[in-house]
């Protein structure tokens, strides 16, 4: 009678795959926890097929720990720190998407993911905050006091002279020119008027026009909520 020894084989090369499986998912837990779908994926409209953008909640002892931007493709995924990842997996077909992408960088709702010193909030007025082409700024969603995250009241935006961005096409690209204000948590430290262009694959460049002190206007202080 022959002994079967391939049976005792297959089964320690099963319990060596699935260890290895485990030690895998750990790794990664340790790094990520994953929210749930319908909350995490970030729909803005210009990605790729096969791009997906989520918010991650990275694991740590140390609270709050806002969420971070992560980018999925067929074959990779990374966190998001710029813009500039992002050429090649976007597509920007008009004025209105080459808006919608700059200000995933300025978005109230993101503003803490991005892991950065400085916080820059495009500024824009009590009035804006109520009409659609202002939702991806992420303003909407709450109450609002002058100048916090860049949100003014419509007398301190009219004699703080700021303007609504202005998007005109240039050679291929777009040109988006929109103040905004840099906030070092919790004071706001300067005035930005930024030059952004935007390649139809998603290529970005960013020059700062000028740079100001934040302007002393009524009934305005300029801050933002710190994460401590």
């Amino acid at each position: 009678m022959k002994r079967n020894h391939g049976r005792p084989l297959s089964v320690v090369r099963i319990l060596l795959f699935i260890a290895l499986w485990i030690g895998v998912l750990t790794l990664l837990r340790r790094r990520y926890v994953f929210t749930a779908p319908d909350e995490s994926i970030l729909r803005i409209g210009i990605e790729n097929p096969g791009t997906q953008i989520e918010l991650v909640e990275p694991v740590s002892d140390v609270q709050p720990n806002p969420r971070v931007i992560s980018v999925r493709t067929t074959t990779t995924r990374f966190d998001l720190r710029s813009l500039v990842q992002l050429r090649g997996l976007v597509h920007i077909n008009d004025a209105a998407t080459a808006l919608r992408f700059v200000r995933l960088r300025t978005s109230r709702d993101y503003c803490y993911s991005w892991r950065t010193r400085s916080t820059p909030q495009e500024i824009v007025s009590f009035h804006q905050c109520a009409l659609p082409e202002f939702n991806d700024t992420g303003s909407a969603k709450t109450r609002w006091e002058s100048g916090t995250y860049g949100v003014l009241s419509d007398a301190a935006y009219r004699i703080g002279r700021f303007e609504p961005p202005k998007v005109t096409p240039a050679r291929g690209a777009y040109r988006i020119v929109r103040w905004v204000c840099i906030y070092s948590p919790p004071e706001g430290i300067a005035v930005e008027q930024w030059e952004e262009r935007v390649t139809t694959e998603g290529g970005y460049h960013r020059t700062v026009l000028r740079r100001l002190p934040p302007p002393k206007l009524p009934d305005t202080r300029w801050y933002i909520y710190g994460l401590h």
